[in-house]
């Protein structure tokens, strides 16, 4: 099932590792969905001064680090990122979807088991935790900053309680 991330679903009545790691989850889709609703092509194409990574690069890194966490969950690899941001945009939450979805069906110990793979080196899940999904907020903030520098900020959000603020 494809996601868009526009809401938060009803968290699990249940605190299980893999319960909390699929809210996070859910979490940085929804910050990420938001951060990236409305964007105009100038926004997409801008670039801080000095060479940083501009918000369509933030995303292509994201199609990366989200690639990684799937395949390290046992996805197929997420192929290259679309040229269309649109495009990109939906793969990256199909992306977080699989995640999401291989989480979702795990037990304690399968969350145990889980295993980043990098470079030889089998990682434990604490690495997904601290690594890629940190990053991916980062990246998220990252984006939330360029597009109010664009001249496009986004919705305001309250992501506490996961709603909109109505204006």
């Amino acid at each position: 099932m494809t996601r868009d991330f526009r809401s938060l679903p009803d968290p699990s009545p249940e605190v299980t590792p893999s319960s909390i790691l699929v809210r996070l989850v859910d979490a940085l889709g929804f910050r990420l969905h938001w951060a990236t609703e409305g964007l105009r092509p100038e926004d997409v194409s801008f670039a801080p001064p000095g060479g940083g990574m501009g918000i369509r690069a933030q995303m292509e890194h994201l199609h990366g680090v989200m690639g990684f966490t799937a395949a390290s969950l046992g996805a197929g690899d997420p192929g290259d990122p679309p040229e269309d941001f649109e495009a990109l945009r939906a793969r990256v939450f199909a992306l977080l979807g699989e995640i999401r979805a291989r989480l979702e069906g795990m037990n304690n110990d399968d969350v145990a088991c889980i295993q980043i793979k990098r470079r030889g080196n089998d990682l434990p899940v604490w690495n997904m935790i601290h690594g890629p999904l940190a990053d991916a907020l980062t990246h998220v903030g990252q984006i939330n900053a360029l597009r109010r520098i664009s001249g496009n900020p986004a919705r305001k959000v309250n992501y506490l309680v996961g709603e909109i603020v109505r204006s």
